[in-house]
């Protein structure tokens, strides 16, 4: 008899832990490498100086970090940025 045996309705609780602990040691990981100006939820915020090359790589598939500021056009970045607390922020 096995722990999912012991548990059956409780059966993809250790997997969703997993995955979500395994994320934040992924975004740990990223964060370790950056200056961190600002963290909400899954967004990160970080300087950088113009001329140096990316920190971080981006793409499109899972365990990825995605450019929210491609959306300006390709080399966007951001010039000047205000944040009065959660979920309140922005930028020029």
């Amino acid at each position: 008899m096995g722990l999912l045996d012991v548990f059956p309705g409780q059966r993809y609780h250790g997997v969703a832990a997993y995955v979500t602990t395994e994320a934040r040691l992924n975004l740990y990981g990223y964060l370790s490498k950056l200056v961190v100006c600002f963290i909400l939820r899954y967004r990160i915020i970080y300087v950088q100086k113009v001329h140096d090359l990316p920190k971080v790589t981006t793409g499109d598939y899972l365990d990825d970090l995605t450019d929210e500021l491609e959306e300006f056009g390709s080399g966007s970045f951001i010039d000047q940025f205000v944040s009065c607390g959660p979920k309140t922020m922005r930028f020029r």
